[in-house]
């Protein structure tokens, strides 16, 4: 494990040699990562970090939602979903290895590039040369309810839903 401390407003940052030791680490199988907003930490290995990154950046910027003061199980989904979405989208950005992404990660990048394609009158521009601040209202946006393709995000995304009670477990214990 690599160890790199704060700087100014910067998070502390833990890197991991691999998933095992990362997971080892958090005493969490089903993670790849993890931002601890309480701690202002970042745990992640080389191929996870730019998606921990996208957590912090969305937390610094104001807009990232924690789930529990949400008490509204609908809320709580759109959520997740969103701040998950908007993690998966900014690492898609920054890495050069998208082969290192999970497998619903892929799948879920699949369903977007699908929607994009489908939507001919939209002139979307690529999600590539997308700011941050965009990648944000998009993923506010395809975390709605009304968006087309929530139900199937739900089904992508169903582990990652159903683990967040241990995510939340996770970070209250770690040291």
């Amino acid at each position: 494990m690599k160890h790199i401390p704060p700087r100014e407003t910067e998070p502390e940052i833990f890197l991991f040699e691999s998933l095992e030791d990362l997971r080892e680490e958090l005493g969490h199988s089903h993670t790849h990562g993890l931002y601890d907003s309480v701690k202002n930490r970042i745990y992640a290995t080389w191929d996870s970090l730019p998606h921990e990154i996208a957590h912090f950046k969305d937390f610094r910027s104001g807009k990232l939602r924690t789930i529990r003061k949400i008490t509204d199980p609908k809320e709580k989904v759109r959520t997740l979903l969103r701040n998950e979405m908007l993690a998966v989208l900014y690492a898609w950005q920054k890495l050069a290895k998208p082969s290192s992404f999970l497998s619903y990660e892929k799948e879920f990048l699949e369903a977007v590039y699908y929607f994009i394609e489908n939507q001919s009158a939209s002139n979307m521009k690529s999600l590539d040369h997308f700011s941050f601040s965009e990648l944000q209202e998009f993923a506010d946006k395809l975390a709605s309810p009304e968006h087309p393709l929530f139900e199937k995000f739900k089904v992508l995304f169903s582990h990652y839903l159903d683990g967040t009670q241990e995510s939340v477990v996770t970070i209250t214990s770690l040291g």
